[in-house]
């Protein structure tokens, strides 16, 4: 799930929560409360808050969410104090914490792509070669769309994409030969061997895993080729030149 699509999904849970819990205020203020509506209501509640639990992980594996204690204490208590408390000040950690999650990421993405604008221009630019390079750039361009949107899983198998596409560039079969054999710079061969490893194995983790009872999420850190990637772009650009 990415970014955005998570911020969504936090804000939809949210207000229901908050629906629910006017309601039951608004039961307790009448003056011939139905405690029986107001804790089948509150029951309702509980079980969308364990969602939202959930869900909370997917951005925070590590942290709770802000004033779970509060947010149970004043769900078993169900007083009209309680939800006073839950409709005004229960929850406005966590969305302060949700929408600077979201602004964070939109920075983030917004001023440090995966593949740079700089790059882009200089494989637009070139033309005179024996290589149709658009699906190259297609690919690079869909892989700042898949950073800038938050589709952790889909980064490394677009970089593995890239890397079974340039080979005959450097006059080798597979990208593993150009790791090995093509006769760049040291430094160069030790970012392609680095990019060609690593990516591969999140590649094949990300592919291959089964279910399994409890799951640790990929986060951009795990997927962040973008230093070698660079340097295989930019090799590929003098060479074409």
């Amino acid at each position: 799930m990415n970014t955005f699509d998570w911020y969504i999904e936090y804000t939809k849970q949210t207000q229901e929560l908050r629906r629910l819990f006017a309601k039951c205020l608004s039961a307790l203020s009448e003056d011939e409360p139905n405690l029986g509506a107001v804790h089948a209501i509150r029951d309702i509640a509980v079980t969308k808050y364990n969602d939202l639990t959930t869900h909370w992980k997917l951005a925070f594996p590590t942290e709770p969410l802000p004033k779970g204690i509060d947010i149970r204490r004043h769900l078993r208590f169900s007083e009209s104090v309680d939800f006073w408390g839950l409709l005004s000040d229960d929850f406005f950690e966590a969305d302060i914490k949700a929408l600077t999650y979201l602004s964070g990421n939109l920075k983030r993405q917004r001023n440090d792509p995966y593949v740079s604008e700089e790059r882009l221009r200089e494989l637009s630019s070139i033309s005179k070669t024996r290589f149709d390079l658009s699906r190259l750039i297609y690919i690079c361009k869909e892989l700042n769309l898949g950073y800038q949107s938050g589709q952790i899983y889909a980064l490394p198998l677009l970089v593995r994409s890239i890397l079974d596409h340039v080979p005959p560039i450097f006059g080798c079969k597979n990208f593993k030969e150009v790791a090995n054999n093509y006769s760049g710079t040291k430094s160069f061969r030790e970012s392609a061997a680095q990019l060609d490893e690593s990516s591969r194995k999140i590649g094949d983790s990300f592919l291959h895993t089964q279910i399994r009872q409890s799951e640790s999420l990929p986060s951009a850190v795990q997927v962040d080729f973008r230093h070698s990637l660079d340097v295989v772009l930019s090799e590929i650009i003098r060479i074409l030149r």
